[in-house]
């Protein structure tokens, strides 16, 4: 029985012996006896007696209701909480369509993968500046990327000069373009005639864009 009830409980007793009802009230002497030798009826140990019944069964009534009440809500509790769920990690790199340019990787969200032409296998030369427009691809160091079923090539990750951990693709450094601020978008193809989309397996070996480049933002590599 919770708190609330017991202090029903106490409320309802307190109430039924203040109550003004004579037969409610223990005698505190013997009964009085009348002019003709008889007890009062007020005082008789009889009336006591049922009123000290009458005040067990309501408190009897009270307690068990109270009781449903806490095992009710106990239950109510239990049947909506919502268990945990289990799922598994989404891959890390997926391939998507990306209108004119075709098939290429693409981040876990969604977003267009890019490969540096100036870097060198297993090395990335994109920092400072560069990796704030370009944000490198990471992955928490000591974690293997993965990669949606059906994606062939070679997964791995290099260790960045700040530390960080990038993920490559095929040997080739990932990056994403901060200007892409949608899944659709493939603004990065093209920058600077060394920033390219990275092709998905199986959409053709040229990773190279035919299409007049985008004009870089400053120099040569876009930044």
């Amino acid at each position: 029985m919770n708190i609330l009830c017991s202090t029903r409980v106490v409320d309802g007793m307190n109430l039924l012996l203040s109550s003004p009802n004579p037969s409610l009230q223990r005698p505190s002497s013997p009964p009085d006896k009348g002019t003709d030798g008889t007890s009062s009826p007020r005082d008789l140990p009889g009336s006591w007696r049922i009123a000290v019944g009458i005040l067990l069964t309501a408190m009897a009534l009270v307690f068990a209701a109270c009781s449903g009440t806490s095992s009710s809500a106990s239950s109510s509790t239990s049947s909506t909480s919502t268990p945990a769920t289990s799922g598994q990690k989404s891959a890390d790199l997926a391939m998507a369509t990306k209108g004119t340019v075709g098939a290429v990787l693409v981040s876990s969200n969604g977003h267009t993968l890019y490969h540096l032409t100036t870097d060198t296998a297993g090395n990335s030369t994109c920092t400072g500046s560069c990796a704030q427009l370009w944000p490198p691809m990471t992955v928490p160091s000591g974690t293997m990327p993965t990669a949606v079923t059906g994606l062939s090539g070679t997964l791995a990750t290099i260790t960045r000069s700040d530390g960080t951990t990038q993920v490559t693709y095929n040997g080739e450094p990932l990056y994403s373009y901060s200007l892409d601020t949608t899944a659709s978008d493939v603004l990065g193809q093209g920058v600077g005639g060394v920033w390219f989309a990275v092709k998905a397996p199986g959409s053709g070996t040229t990773t190279h864009s035919t299409s007049t480049p985008t004009t870089a933002k400053s120099g040569g590599y876009g930044y």
